[in-house]
C-alpha cells in the first residue's frame, strides 16, 4: 500500500486502496450549495424602489470601489476506504484547499496580497485519541516536503452519500481560510468606502461570524438557482422569469434574502450584452450584501449604495477572460485572476493522487 495509506495500517486502521478521483465536478458538500436558492420575503430590501422597478445604471463614469478580491478554491479526492469499528466501509478524503486575495495597487495593475494552502485528510469513525496518535505519526511523514492534517467529519444522515459530509468538512476549512484572510485585510484596516472588497461567490458563511466582517464586502455568483422559496416566491418570481431580457447595466430591485440569523440584500444585473451570448442568463450576475447595521436590516439597503455597487461592477466587466475560461460572461477579469492565483499553488491531481 503505498505511502501515507501505510501510516493509518501502523496504527491499526485498516484501509482498502481505491481508483483514486477528484469528486468536486459529481458532488456538493452536504448543507452547502452555492446555488441553493435563499428564501426572500415578500417587500423589497432598499430604501427607495419600492415600486419594484428594473433600474438602468448610469455608465458614464468609470470608477470601482473594488479594490480588493477574494476567492477559495479546493480540490477533493477519494484515496481510501476506511474500515470503521462496525465493519463498514468510509470514503477517506484527501483534499487540497486554498484561498487568496488579490489587491488593486493602480488601474493596470494586481498584485498578490495574500494566499494560504493546506493539504487534509478527512476521515469519520476514528477516536479522539487515534486522531492525535495519527496526526502525529502525519506530522513526521516527510514526503516531498508536504504537510497534512487529518480531520474528522460526521455522517449528519444516510440520504446522501458519506462523500458529500466529507467534502463538506472539506469547504468549512477552506472557508475558515477564507474568513482568516478576510480577518487579516480588516484588521490591517485596509477597506473602507472607496476601498471594498469583491468575494467571488455567495456571502453564506458560518453565523458565527460577525457581520461587521462584512461592511465593505460585496459577493458575486457567477450561477444561481431561479426557484425562489418564502412568502412570496411567486411574486418574486416574476422579477427572476424576466433576468433573460435585462439589458446591459440594467438591476433587479433588492431582495431580503433569509439567511439566518444573518440579513442578506441580494439583486441580480446584467453586465454583457444578450446578442453576444449563448445561453439566456450568459452575461447575468447575483450580488449580494449583508444588511450589517440595525438601520439596514431594518430598512434595506441604501438604494444609492447599491447602484454604486453595481456600477462598480459594470466597470469590472470590461476587460474579460473570453477564450481563458468558458464562464467568461459571468466571469469578472480580478476574480479570474485571483482564481489562477490560488490554483497556482495545487498540486496535479497524479502528483498529489500519489502521495497517498
Amino acid at each position: 500500500m503505498p505511502h501515507l495509506l501505510k501510516i493509518f495500517q501502523k496504527h491499526d486502521l485498516k484501509c482498502y486502496n481505491v481508483v483514486k478521483y477528484q469528486l468536486d465536478a459529481d458532488l456538493q458538500p452536504y448543507g452547502f450549495n452555492p446555488e441553493a436558492p435563499l428564501a426572500v420575503e415578500q417587500h423589497i430590501f432598499e430604501t427607495h424602489n419600492f415600486e419594484r422597478k428594473i433600474i438602468q445604471i448610469d455608465s458614464t463614469h468609470s470608477h470601482s470601489f473594488f479594490k480588493f478580491f477574494l476567492d477559495g478554491c479546493r480540490r477533493t479526492y477519494k484515496v481510501a476506504e476506511l474500515v470503521s469499528p462496525k465493519k463498514q466501509l468510509n470514503p477517506v478524503l484527501g483534499a487540497q484547499l486554498a484561498a487568496g486575495i488579490l489587491e488593486r495597487k493602480n488601474q493596470s495593475t494586481l498584485k498578490k496580497y495574500e494566499v494560504t494552502h493546506s493539504n487534509i485528510i478527512c476521515v469519520t469513525e476514528v477516536n479522539k485519541d487515534e486522531l492525535k496518535d495519527l496526526q502525529k505519526s502525519i506530522d513526521k511523514f516527510k514526503n516531498n516536503k508536504f504537510n497534512f492534517n487529518i480531520l474528522q467529519y460526521k455522517i449528519k444522515d444516510s440520504t446522501h452519500p458519506a462523500e458529500y459530509h466529507a467534502i463538506a468538512k472539506a469547504q468549512a476549512e477552506m472557508l475558515s481560510q477564507e474568513i482568516a484572510l478576510l480577518g487579516k485585510v480588516i484588521k490591517e484596516r485596509k477597506l473602507g468606502e472607496n476601498a471594498m472588497l469583491l468575494k467571488d461567490g455567495s456571502l453564506q458563511y458560518s453565523s458565527k461570524i460577525n457581520d461587521t466582517y462584512f461592511d465593505y464586502v460585496v459577493g458575486l455568483a457567477k450561477t444561481f438557482n431561479l426557484k425562489p422559496t418564502g412568502s412570496s416566491a411567486k411574486r418574486v418570481k416574476k422579477i427572476y422569469d424576466a433576468l433573460p431580457e435585462l439589458k446591459v447595466g440594467q438591476r433587479t430591485p433588492v431582495f431580503k434574502a433569509d439567511f439566518k440569523p444573518r440579513t442578506i440584500g441580494t439583486w441580480f444585473m446584467r453586465i454583457h450584452p444578450r446578442k453576444y451570448m449563448h445561453n439566456p442568463l450568459d452575461g447575468v450576475v447575483k450580488l449580494e450584501k449583508v444588511a450589517c447595521t440595525k438601520s439596514e436590516r431594518e430598512n434595506g439597503l441604501e438604494t444609492s449604495m447599491v447602484n454604486n455597487i453595481s456600477l462598480s461592477i459594470l466597470n469590472e466587466r470590461n476587460v474579460t477572460c473570453h477564450g481563458k475560461d468558458s464562464r467568461w460572461p459571468n466571469h469578472l477579469y480580478p476574480i479570474y485572476m485571483t482564481e489562477q492565483m490560488i490554483k497556482s499553488n495545487f498540486l496535479s491531481t497524479q502528483h498529489f493522487t500519489n502521495l497517498f
